[in-house]
Order: C-alpha cells, then structure tokens, then sequence
C-alpha cells in the first residue's frame, strides 16, 4: 500500500528543527547607472527636481510603542526574543505528536497486511474500508499538527529604550488627521494626497514627533553607530588601576540606541 508508505514519510518530514529568526537587514538596491551623465530635462523650470534622499540605517524592524516621551524624543518599544525554555517546550511537544502520528500509521500498515491475507472477500472489503477510514483520518491529523505547530510561539517580548537621531524623520503611512475650520475632519482628494506625499523617496506622509503615541505600530529604522576614531583613543591618557583608597568610579550610563525614522503603520498592521 504505497499510500500508507508516502504518508509515513510525509510525517517524517515534519520533525524538523525550528526555523531560525528572520533576517533584519534589507538587500540594498544599486541604482541605474544608465544615462548617469545625461542631464535631466525639466518641462517647467519654475519647479526644482526634489532630489531623492537615501536612508542610511543599520536594520529595521516593526514593534510596537510601549511609551513615549516626545519632548525628550525618547521612547520605549517591545521587541521579541527567542525563548530557550519555550524552544524546549515545543520541540518536546513536537516530538510526541510525531511519535503518536508514526505509531497510527504504522498500526494501519498491519491491518492493511491482515486484511490482505484475508482470504474471504467480503471480511477484506470491510478491513479496507475500515483502513481507508483510518487513513483519512491519520491525513485530518497531520494537517492539525501543521496547524498547531505555526501557532507555537517560542519569543519572549521584551522592552527596549530608544531615542531619535538629531535628523530622525517620523513618516505615517495614513494622511495625516487635520480639521477645517467647523471643525469637521477634512476630507482629503487624491491630488491633495500626492502632494502631501514625501517626493524624496522616502515611505508615507511626513509628520510630526507629537503624532507618535503609546499603541501604535510602528516600523523603525535604526541609525548606524559612527565609527571609532582610533587617534583619539591614542591621545586620551591611560586609567590608573584603582587603589585601595580611591573613591568608586561613577556608575557608567550606557546611551539609547538611536533611530533616523519611524514609520507609524495602519491599525490593520497589528
């Protein structure tokens, strides 16, 4: 029965190790060098080409603001870490299933044998049927167990202290909310809304820090760290080792990572 044969090594296929995190790091595009020398031509030359501006970030990831302090432009945002205690769990959990899923199709290879050495035909017909039954069922099994293994969550979240990059830019991805002046919320046409568009390149409608609020998704670009300059260090005096008499040394605060932009998402993001 060669069914039963392709399902056992289906289920086989399944015991298989967690999938590792994502990639953060977007593949950077490299722009068209074609025509690079030709001059751009401009039908109106009243109107100045806005030239288009390039992100430079380190990674991005999309979370959640947890609080906001927009005066100091510092913010607190859960992040996600994997958890080793729940990794366990689920590869634990995982390798019962698939040892209860090996022991039904294995028992349904034996009755397929017996009901082949059945020697009356109406006693091997209703052993088949029975075992057709059993397969169906063993099928319904494993795609609950794929179901079920998705939904295994092995993060732990966690918070996480950041600030804005002295040119920190916050985009949302909606137009912005602005009332007219009875104080109805205006309503916005689409070439209003192309021209509130960012034409640097960069995603959504530019706005304001104070549009950033505790609750809403965001995504994040965050800066890259500068470059240690080497002569510098050279130049700074060495620290003496601390005598038994010397006063402790300052606790050390460690600086928040720095973003350049923020993106707020749509609620439909969550």
């Amino acid at each position: 029965m060669k069914r039963i044969g392709l399902l056992i090594a289906s289920i086989a296929l399944l015991f298989i190790a967690l999938p590792s995190l994502p990639a953060q790091d977007e593949k950077k595009k490299e722009p068209d060098k074609a025509n690079k020398d030709e001059p751009k031509k401009v039908d109106d030359p009243a109107k100045e080409e806005v030239k288009k501006e390039k992100l430079n970030y380190s990674f991005a990831f999309v979370t959640k603001i947890i609080s906001a302090n927009v005066e100091s432009r510092e913010f607190t945002v859960e992040t996600k870490e994997v958890d080793p205690k729940k990794v366990t769990d689920v590869q634990t959990w995982q390798a019962q299933r698939f040892q209860q899923l090996t022991q039904q199709a294995n028992q349904m290879q034996q009755q397929f044998n017996q009901a082949s050495m059945q020697k009356d035909p109406k006693a091997r017909a209703a052993a088949l049927q029975n075992i057709g039954k059993a397969q169906v069922n063993l099928q319904n099994e494993v795609i609950k167990f794929q179901a079920e293994l998705a939904k295994k969550d092995i993060y732990t979240t966690k918070p996480y202290d950041i600030r804005a990059h002295d040119e920190a830019k916050v985009r949302a991805m909606t137009p912005p909310v602005e009332f007219d002046d009875l104080g109805f919320e205006k309503k916005w046409t689409k070439k209003e809304l192309e021209e509130r568009k960012d034409k640097t390149g960069l995603p959504g409608f530019p706005v304001e820090f104070d549009q950033l609020k505790s609750g809403q998704y965001v995504a994040i670009y965050m800066a890259k760290a500068p470059p240690k300059d080497k002569d510098k260090d050279k130049d700074q005096p060495k620290k003496k080792k601390k005598g038994p008499d010397d006063d402790p040394a300052p606790a050390e605060v460690k600086s928040r990572p720095e973003f350049i932009m923020i993106v707020i998402l749509p609620q439909s993001a969550k």
